[in-house]
Order: C-alpha cells, then sequence, then structure tokens
C-alpha cells in the first residue's frame, strides 16, 4: 500500500525495534528469547524426572518444595502449587491458554528449588554445582532485569548464552535419552509387556546370538500394540526384567493403525482424557495413524495394565478406515502440555542424532 507521495506505508505489525520509543536496549529481546529457551527447557526436565520417579503424584513434589498453597485449600491436602494463578488464567475464557502444568505457573525461584532439592534426578543435564550455581546467581538478576523492563548491563546476554552453551549436551542428552527404548525382553518377565503381548504385530524374538523384532502379522489385525522400556540417565540400579513399580523406568507405548488406517486424535483424546494423568506425554502422529504413549513405571503394574486398556478401547472407536486430513498441530495446542505432536524433539530426537539444543552461541 502507497501513501500520497508514493512511498509504501508500512502495516503497524512491521515495527521495528529501532521505532520503538523508548527505545529498547540492544540485545533486549535476544536476551528474553534464550532465558524463554532456558526456562522451558528447565521446566520440561523437572516435569519429566519428577514423573519418572513419583508417577502421578509428581506435581506433589511441586507443591512441597516450592512452598506455595491455594487460598482454601482442602481438608485431605492443600491444592498444587500455582493453583490460583492457573484458577485465574482458567477464569478469562475468551482468552484460553494450554497451560495447566503447575511448573507453567510457579516463580523462577520455585523452579530452581525444586532442582536443588532433587538435583540427583537433574544432575546429568547440569554442570557441576558450583558452576550451576554461579551461573543462576547472575541468571537471576538478568531474569529481572528483562522482567522489569530495566535497561540492564551490555553483558547480559553474554552471561545468558555461556548459559545455555553450558547446558546444551545436557538437554540434548535429556530429550535423546527419552526416545532410547529398550526392548522388554522375554515380555513375560514384565507384567505390563506381559499383559498386552498379542497385540505387538512383530513381537522381540530369539534371532541368532541376539533378538529381533519379526513374525507374521495376522490379517485382519486392525492395529498394533508396541510396549518399550525408557530408562532415565540418573537411575544407578542395574537393569532388571520386571519394571512396573519402579521408579526411574517409563513404559514406552506405542498404539499404530494398520493397513491404511488412520485415528481421529480430537475423539481419541476426549475419550481418554480421564487417564491422561497416568501418561508423561501423549504424542500423536502427523500422518493421523498413531499415537505415543509414556507412562512412568513407578505407577504400577494394575494402573497402568487398566490404564492402556482404557487406551485400547477408545483406539477401537476412534480409528477411521482411512486417515483423515486433521491439523495436528491445532489439535495439540487445544490440549495442556502433555499432548506433543510427533515434530517436537521430545518425540523424535534419538542418540544417534547430533543437534545442538539450545542455539546458545548464536547471538
Amino acid at each position: 500500500m502507497a501513501n500520497k507521495k508514493g512511498t509504501r506505508k508500512r502495516n503497524p505489525s512491521d515495527l521495528l525495534i529501532e521505532d520503538i520509543w523508548p527505545p529498547m536496549p540492544v540485545g533486549r529481546l535476544a536476551c528474553y528469547t534464550k532465558l524463554w529457551q532456558l526456562e522451558l527447557w528447565l521446566r520440561e526436565i523437572v516435569y519429566v524426572e519428577l514423573s519418572a520417579r513419583y508417577g502421578t503424584a509428581w506435581a506433589d513434589q511441586v507443591d512441597a518444595q516450592s512452598g506455595k498453597r491455594s487460598q482454601k485449600p482442602s481438608k485431605k491436602r492443600p491444592q498444587l502449587a500455582g493453583a490460583r494463578s492457573i484458577q485465574a488464567d482458567s477464569r478469562l475464557t475468551h482468552m484460553p491458554t494450554r497451560e495447566r502444568s503447575p511448573l507453567s505457573y510457579i516463580t523462577f525461584d520455585a523452579l530452581l528449588k525444586i532442582i536443588s532439592r532433587h538435583r540427583r534426578l537433574f544432575a546429568p543435564y547440569l554442570p557441576v554445582k558450583s558452576v550451576w550455581d554461579a551461573r543462576l546467581e547472575e541468571i537471576r538478576q538478568i531474569r529481572n532485569r528483562v522482567a522489569h523492563f530495566r535497561n540492564g548491563h551490555p553483558a547480559d546476554l553474554q552471561r545468558v548464552t555461556q548459559m545455555l552453551d553450558d547446558i546444551d549436551k545436557g538437554v540434548w542428552t535429556f530429550v535423546t535419552t527419552y526416545n532410547e527404548a529398550r526392548p522388554i525382553y522375554p515380555a513375560h518377565r514384565d507384567l505390563v509387556a506381559k499383559q498386552f503381548i498379542e497385540l505387538d504385530p512383530f513381537p522381540w524374538s530369539a534371532a541368532g546370538d541376539g533378538i529381533a523384532r519379526f513374525g507374521i502379522a495376522p490379517p485382519d489385525m486392525r492395529f498394533g500394540v508396541t510396549i518399550e522400556a525408557l530408562r532415565r540417565p540418573w537411575l544407578l540400579a542395574k537393569p532388571t526384567g520386571q519394571i512396573a513399580g519402579r521408579y526411574g523406568y517409563l513404559f514406552d507405548v506405542h498404539i499404530t493403525a494398520r493397513q491404511g488406517r488412520g485415528f481421529d486424535y480430537v475423539r481419541f483424546l476426549q475419550e481418554t482424557k480421564r487417564y491422561h494423568p497416568l501418561c508423561c506425554h501423549i504424542v500423536l502422529d502427523r500422518m493421523g495413524n498413531g499415537v505415543r504413549l509414556t507412562i512412568p513405571a513407578i505407577n504400577g503394574a494394575a494402573q497402568i495394565i487398566d490404564g492402556i486398556q482404557k487406551f485400547i478401547t477408545a483406539t477401537e472407536h476412534a480409528l477411521l478406515s482411512v486417515p483423515r486430513t486433521q491439523d495436528v498441530q491445532l489439535i495439540v495446542d487445544d490440549w495442556p502440555e502433555y499432548v506433543l505432536a510427533s515434530d517436537n524433539p521430545m518425540a523424535f530426537l534419538s542418540p544417534d542424532m547430533p543437534s545442538r539444543m539450545t542455539r546458545g552461541a548464536e547471538g
């Protein structure tokens, strides 16, 4: 669009940083972006590792360590940390967000307190304690400067970048071990794997000196269920056949439509909503034909078997004769943080895929 003088009239959304008055300090926006990366990665790490350690009771640790309580706690137990903030956010129904985790509503200091109290769970991803503590003293102050719109110090961006550099390898380890599934073999050694082995079209079987997936799937099999194990890096105990009921493990469950079928993801999620707290994540495949569930083993065999069975029942109801065109990201955005699309690094990045996670060295 041009004005009377023939020059192009700029759209208000094209506003540049140098057009703002009072001017934004050089590097401030980049500093905010890196702090965003840092805090969201720390929240994700805390969520997964507390889930692997405490199962469905993971949020109790957020409540206990943050020191936050709601205004009107129940007789049985106080509401979770951040409950008032969640309620206030949810009340504005005309501007909803997908954040429902208490970790999304606690303060940065409360998040760091959880990391400190449970450092054993996070040590594989963080610098040594002396370096971590020294970096955090700076990061806390820089974050306050950004949050309260202060000019800050010219080296703030460099310091936040250095922190991201320090944790980059740890974040990569965190993500890739979450996608490093291990066979549960023989399946009868674990109650959960044994319960659903008949639904695995190509179960792990002996092959020469090792094991491999092979077999002949029944021609009328409409979907398959595979169950493997994820082991968190902080777990020091020796590997075990029976993982149900043990902390530090998650069941990695894949439910895949077969013979050209697809999933109605909206129906699947709605029918299983009651059982979502059993899972750490629910991943929707972009191709529209499968879901992945990561379920902390500490939840126990009985609860996990019942939950997986409910997900399987919902699968039978949600199967489509052919995959339907679905905006998977739009569906994901309608659900809380634990629902992911399959192109999220938490859903696919494996140890054989070198990657820079934080881009901390870029300016």
